[in-house]
């Protein structure tokens, strides 16, 4: 799994067919993009990461406090192309990217493991075209890679 988590005041997704949307006030934008080879196992370990990541100021403004350690939400939003593969070529190849339904479930294991761990979390419209606004803090983000933790 790869996931880029960036640190927002604000953001937003929206189902741009169904005008459905999610938001969060302030907290963590996760993108999270599920390979072939993910299990149930690395979507824990994901997990565990994101909430306990120390990305968030501390009384003294340094980067020391975890989303758990706050009031703050996460936006997850799925997103296959961060398996896209640029080796030899200009054209991302997607083979690396997991199929439907094996995205769908890792995914929402992701959510599961958050939202037990007392977060809330939203989520974003797999296999939809969404539109996606925020409001970077800092700006921090991180690329979190569960074949490197």
């Amino acid at each position: 799994m790869i996931a880029v988590v960036q640190v927002v005041n604000t953001s937003q997704v929206t189902n741009s067919e169904k005008n459905i949307c999610n938001k969060i006030d302030s907290g963590l934008l996760v993108f999270l993009g599920i390979s072939t080879t993910d299990t149930e196992n690395e979507a824990y370990k994901l997990a565990q990461k994101i909430a306990n990541l120390r990305v968030f100021p501390d009384k003294n403004d340094k980067m020391n406090l975890s989303i758990q350690d706050t009031s703050k939400s996460i936006l997850l939003i799925p997103q296959f192309t961060l398996l896209g593969d640029l080796k030899g070529n200009n054209r991302p190849d997607f083979t690396r990217a997991a199929g439907m339904n094996q995205a769908i479930k890792l995914i929402s294991e992701v959510k599961k493991h958050l939202f037990d761990l007392g977060l809330n979390v939203e989520d974003g419209f797999f296999g939809e075209n969404m539109r996606i606004n925020s409001e970077l803090q800092g700006p921090v983000t991180i690329i979190i890679d569960t074949s490197k933790i």
